[in-house]
C-alpha cells in the first residue's frame, strides 16, 4: 500500500485556502481532523506566531487541548494525524496560512517528523496578488468586527491601509519569494504545488491540483464562497504604494510564474 499523504498547507493568507479546505473534506479518503488551521509550526519556530500559542486553561475545549499538546509535546503532532489513517483514509494534513512566515530550517523539522510518521508530504501554497491579498486581509478584520458589534467605516479601512501592509506580520505573510525559496530548500520540487487565488476557481486549475495530490477533486464546487468579505474601493494612490512596497514580490513572481503579470496586473 502506498504511503498516506499529509498535505501542509503553507498559505498564503486570505487566497483560497478555506475554499480548498472545505472542498478536500468532501473526499471520503480525506479526513483533516478537528480543524482546518492547527497553528502548531508558527507557534514554535517564530515570533510573529507568539499570538497563537495556546495555554491550559479551565474549561478547554478539546481542540484547544490538542492544539496546545501538539504545541508543547513532541510527537503529538505526527501521531495525532497517523491515527487518522485507516484502510479508507488515506489523506490528512494541517492548512496554515501562517505558515508562510516560517524558514527551511523549520520547514525540514516538520518534514522529517512527518516522514518519520510514515506520511508522503504535499505541500500546497496558494498566493494572491500581494496589494489585493493585504486589502481583503483588512477587510476581514471589518467583517470580524462588525460580528463583535463594532463598525468600522470604508474611509477607516482606508486610512489603516498602510499600517497594515507594512507591518511585520503582514510584510512576513506576503513575501513569497522568501516562502517559495525557502520551501524550495526543503522539499522536492514534486512535493510542492504553487497556486494562484486568481485562477484557483477553474476547471484547469482543479485538474492540476488533483495531479498533484493523486486525488479525484472532480466533484468540488468552483463557485462556492468561503470567508468572502465585503468588497470595498481602496485609494488608487494606496494600491500604487503597496504595490510598490511590494515590488521585489511582484518581480520575482514575474520572473518564477510569468502567468502573474497577467493575473496581477495593476488595474488603472
Amino acid at each position: 500500500m502506498q504511503k498516506p499523504i499529509f498535505i501542509l498547507g503553507c498559505g498564503a493568507q486570505k487566497s483560497g485556502t478555506s475554499w480548498l479546505f472545505e472542498q478536500l473534506i468532501e473526499s471520503s479518503i480525506v479526513n483533516m481532523g478537528l480543524t482546518k488551521e492547527y497553528h502548531v509550526w508558527d507557534a514554535v519556530f517564530s515570533d510573529l506566531g507568539k499570538e497563537f500559542i495556546v495555554h491550559l486553561k479551565k474549561n478547554e475545549s478539546e481542540k484547544s487541548r490538542l492544539k496546545r499538546l501538539m504545541q508543547t509535546i513532541p510527537g503529538v503532532y505526527e501521531t495525532y494525524f497517523a491515527n487518522l489513517i485507516t484502510s479508507n483514509i488515506r489523506y490528512t494534513g494541517d492548512i496554515t496560512p501562517a505558515y508562510a512566515m516560517l524558514c527551511s530550517d523549520d520547514f525540514l523539522k516538520i518534514k522529517l517528523r512527518l516522514e518519520t510518521a510514515g506520511f508522503l508530504v504535499k505541500v500546497i501554497f496558494l498566493m494572491r496578488d500581494p496589494c489585493e491579498r493585504n486589502w481583503s486581509a483588512l477587510r476581514m478584520l471589518q467583517r470580524d468586527q462588525l460580528q463583535d458589534g463594532v463598525e468600522i467605516s470604508d474611509e477607516t479601512l482606508n486610512s489603516w491601509f498602510v499600517n497594515t501592509y507594512t507591518s511585520p506580520e503582514m510584510i512576513a505573510r506576503t513575501k513569497y519569494n522568501k516562502t517559495v525559496t525557502e520551501l524550495y530548500k526543503s522539499f522536492d520540487a514534486d512535493q510542492i504545488y504553487i497556486g494562484f487565488f486568481e485562477s484557483l476557481f477553474t476547471n484547469s486549475s482543479v485538474k492540476k491540483l488533483s495531479n498533484f495530490l493523486n486525488l479525484d477533486l472532480s466533484y468540488v464546487n468552483l463557485h462556492v464562497k468561503i470567508n468572502a468579505s465585503k468588497k470595498i474601493c481602496l485609494d488608487p494612490l494606496l494600491r500604487t504604494s503597496c504595490r510598490e512596497f511590494y515590488k521585489d514580490v511582484y518581480e520575482f513572481c514575474a520572473h518564477k510564474y510569468p502567468e502573474t503579470k497577467i493575473l496581477w496586473k495593476e488595474v488603472p
